[in-house]
């Protein structure tokens, strides 16, 4: 039996697919993909590099108090999470928020073309690039509209959508990793917010400190909220209290409005507000058990 397996075997070509030659290339080959994954993966794709601005979304629009927005721009930011439009950094000081867009991951790599066999994949990296250009574009308008519209209720300072010339130093930006990168403002697409509490930790918070009375006001802050919201003809395809809406000193204020889009013809206003209503209620009973009265 030994001696059938042996012939089925050619030695020269098994000889061949082991050589030391072979096994470094395999081997250097295996170890490259998973530093270039590993480092995607803890950089989220990071880049402080090929930042794009969108000529049908330019807005440069800021908060009348320069000082605050000196402050704010005159301190480091370290990595705070991420959402699915823009990484989120804190500020040194725990008061703000900067948000950069992953353009990186709207806009496919255009070296992925040029790699070997790449004409069979040419169609899906296509299809993934116009997919890609489209949620950046729905990010950029979200914020247009907000900004435009909602400026008060979003707790926005700092707008910038388009290139200037407004900012003389660097800001300095730690990744997940801790590794600085010195980013100059003028020629990148963010936003700058007050930092808020989320609704669930603050909720949380009230629950923990037996605050009934202002648990009721919070929840009423959230539906005017809302209310302002549909006035505005403005419709959240992102709905979720939990984590889109926030407070700052003790006011709701949305905290995410990437995903804002004007009401399709036809929606009814009243109706939407009463189910909206409707949610953030059933959604305060979960998070409370019923519904704080005093």
């Amino acid at each position: 039996m030994k001696q059938q397996i042996h012939k089925t075997i050619p030695k020269n070509k098994a000889i061949k697919i082991f050589k030391p030659h072979y096994l470094r290339r395999i081997l250097l080959l295996s170890g490259l993909s998973a530093l270039f994954l590993g480092l995607w993966m803890e950089f989220d794709g990071y880049s402080s590099r090929g930042h794009r601005f969108l000529p049908e979304y330019m807005l440069v629009k800021h908060a009348n108090n320069e000082n605050e927005i000196q402050h704010a721009l005159s301190q480091p930011y370290t990595f705070f999470g991420n959402g699915n439009q823009c990484f989120v950094y804190l500020s040194q000081d725990g008061e703000y928020i900067l948000k950069l867009f992953k353009e990186r991951f709207h806009f496919p790599h255009t070296w992925l073309a040029k790699l070997p066999l790449a004409t069979k994949l040419l169609p899906y990296l296509q299809h993934k690039q116009e997919l890609g250009a489209q949620k950046y574009a729905k990010a950029f308008a979200g914020h247009v509209l907000a900004s435009t519209e909602l400026w008060e209720e979003t707790a926005l300072l700092y707008v910038h959508l388009a290139p200037t010339n407004s900012f003389s130093d660097k800001l300095e930006v730690r990744d997940r990793l801790g590794i600085p990168h010195a980013l100059s403002l003028n020629g990148i697409p963010f936003l700058l917010q007050k930092k808020a509490v989320l609704t669930k930790d603050y909720f949380s918070m009230l629950l923990s400190e037996g605050a009934m009375e202002k648990m009721q006001k919070a929840i009423e802050s959230l539906i005017a909220l809302i209310k302002i919201r549909i006035d505005h003809f403005i419709h959240d395809e992102d709905f979720n209290p939990g984590t889109n809406f926030g407070f700052v000193e003790d006011r709701a204020v949305f905290i995410d409005p990437g995903r804002f889009t004007k009401f399709p013809l036809g929606i009814d206003r009243k109706q939407e507000d009463e189910n909206l209503e409707k949610k953030m209620r059933l959604w305060a009973i979960a998070q409370c058990g019923t519904l704080p009265s005093y």
